[in-house]
């Protein structure tokens, strides 16, 4: 096959791609619950785009208001190259109007990811803010719980608010959020 008619032949996948993907990100956030009911997805640059974007979407599919919040404020590249801007960024979330507004916040996979975000300070008080308010922190990356628990941000939580992907695939780790945040 010539590289032209490759080519060709990609058009339709790339366009059910953008489709799925505008559908995701734009048509399902017109919808917008009250904060208290949101959950927020932290992005950092290498992050395991397959589980964000799969996550993203099922979620605002089943009618949960979800935010990209990044580090830094704007692209943010993902493992494999694609790349995100965030609806907020870490210094936003840090603002009074979204201090404190969700119920879920969720930490992907990619070692690199997680390792950038949970050294961040703001990530931390975010956490104890979730924890304090009653809500859920998930991690989808096995090296999540390890970096918690060196940090001590595990030592005083509900540990059944605390909720790991571990060997579950991403789609029923996903479905296992969209049931706690309902």
């Amino acid at each position: 096959m010539t590289g032209a008619a490759l080519a060709v032949s990609l058009v339709p996948v790339c366009i059910t791609i953008v489709q799925r993907l505008a559908t995701c990100f734009l048509g399902l956030q017109m919808d917008r619950l009250p904060r208290k009911n949101r959950a927020i997805i932290l992005i950092a640059p290498d992050f395991d785009e397959e589980a964000v974007v799969h996550c993203l979407c099922q979620m605002r599919r089943w009618g949960t208001a979800v935010d990209l919040v990044g580090n830094p404020a704007n692209w943010v590249n993902g493992a494999s190259g694609l790349a995100v801007h965030p609806d907020y960024s870490l210094a936003q979330l840090q603002q009074a109007t979204l201090a404190g507004d969700y119920s879920l916040l969720i930490i992907p996979g990619g070692s690199s990811c997680a390792t950038t975000l949970l050294s961040d300070p703001r990530v931390h008080r975010a956490i104890k803010r979730t924890f304090a308010g009653g809500g859920f922190v998930a991690a989808m990356s096995a090296v999540v719980p390890q970096i918690l628990t060196n940090i001590g941000l595990l030592e005083s939580c509900d540990s059944s608010r605390f909720l790991v992907q571990g060997t579950q695939s991403t789609s029923d780790f996903v479905k296992l959020l969209i049931g706690v945040h309902s």
